[in-house]
């Protein structure tokens, strides 16, 4: 977002704690590896991507587990690969979490590796025990790898001229046809700008209540008040 409030097109990516395996792997030697893009446009949101390399987030698993759903199965699965669909079975010292779409997302993963913890020098998901830091909950000391590009078009023709063909390229894809029962079609990022910009407005943010749990913990490990809820 940063990059994008610059004018910039950005692109970030962070290594781990080993929880996936490779293709065909049982060891876990990488993390969820996210990456995300920026991209500015001119009377349109920025385009904004932003997603983990495995088949899920581990948040999202953990949200499951909490609420007492069940998860498809090709997200994880257990350390002698048989496949887990009970986020209740979910070990954080064990449980394999999987790359998404198969050998696309290993390669995805792989490469995130070698910019944010290779050529960093900060480490990779094989050498960080994300077990042990689960265990003993001391994710504070939890050691990552990040790598940022910005990329500024102005090099490539004049910024105004870029913004008008994002703008463009943007009214192309909302423009297109739509299945049936789809009222818009959203650019990437563009729900959570708009989320966003309600809450601003509102000054209202919504919240699950596992999410309100774990920051009622975060507050009072750390000696500061909860915000006063609404409603």
């Amino acid at each position: 977002m940063q990059a994008t409030e610059a004018g910039m097109i950005g692109f970030v990516c962070s290594s781990s704690p080993g929880l996936a395996p490779p293709t065909g792997g049982l060891t876990r030697a990488f993390g969820t590896n996210p990456l995300a893009y920026g991209v500015p446009a001119g009377e349109h949101f920025p385009f904004i991507v932003d997603f983990a390399t495995t088949a899920t987030a581990l948040g999202k698993i953990l949200i499951a587990k909490e609420r007492g759903e069940n998860i498809e199965e090709g997200l994880a699965m257990h350390p002698d690969g048989k496949p887990m669909t009970d986020p209740k079975e979910m070990d954080p010292a064990s449980t394999l979490m999987l790359p998404m779409a198969g050998p696309k997302g290993y390669g995805l993963m792989m490469m995130v590796d070698i910019l944010s913890g290779v050529v960093t020098g900060s480490g990779f998901g094989m050498d960080l025990n994300v077990g042990k830091l689960f265990s003993t909950g001391d994710m504070k000391h939890m050691r990552t790898g990040n790598f940022m590009w910005v990329i500024d078009p102005a090099q490539f023709m004049p910024r105004e001229e870029f913004l008008a063909r994002m703008d463009r390229y943007i009214e192309q894809i909302k423009g297109g046809k739509r299945m049936e029962g789809v009222d818009e079609i959203f650019i990437p990022g563009e729900r959570g700008m708009r989320q966003k910009a309600a809450s601003l407005n509102t000054g209202v943010i919504e919240l699950e209540d596992a999410t309100w749990a774990k920051m009622a913990a975060a507050t009072e490990e750390n000696g500061v008040s909860l915000p006063i809820p609404v409603g």
